[in-house]
């Protein structure tokens, strides 16, 4: 059991008066509230703050704002990445084509059908255009 200081005093009864869990009881509370003025004036400034936030009422919003946040995030989230890794893709393809007609003359049959799977791979992830490797961040909740 805790030990009946001040401070676990005022703890103690404002947890009785909000109706939860107390370290101590409330026969020990009410004791030591009659012999000690000062944690009584507290416990009486403890009690009026929680009555008048209890009175406070909360404003609601009349106005859903979530579409309009929503369309301009997914606007903002994907304007651009189109045009800014175009170059980057564009110079990839280059200098791969490049690469290829370099070691053209010099590839066996039997690599060109070990090449076909990962050029397939590559085909399909770009059809999808997505990395199947990244964190998809626009999870959605269950019921939205």
């Amino acid at each position: 059991m805790t030990e009946p200081t001040c401070d676990n005093i005022c703890k103690a009864a404002m947890a009785i008066f909000d109706g939860g869990p107390a370290e101590l009881n409330s026969a020990a509370v009410e004791i030591h509230l009659a012999a000690c003025p000062a944690c009584r004036e507290e416990i009486e400034q403890l009690t009026a703050l929680a009555v008048g936030l209890s009175r406070l009422k909360r404003r609601q919003q009349a106005v859903d704002l979530w579409p309009v946040i929503r369309g301009e995030l997914h606007q903002r989230q994907y304007a651009g990445k189109k045009s800014a890794w175009r170059p980057f893709f564009g110079l990839s393809a280059l200098l791969l084509g490049y690469r290829i007609l370099e070691i053209v003359p010099r590839i066996e049959l039997s690599t060109v059908f070990k090449l076909i799977p990962v050029l397939a791979v590559i085909g399909v992830f770009y059809y999808l255009r997505e990395n199947p490797f990244k964190v998809n961040p626009m999870l959605k909740l269950e019921g939205e």
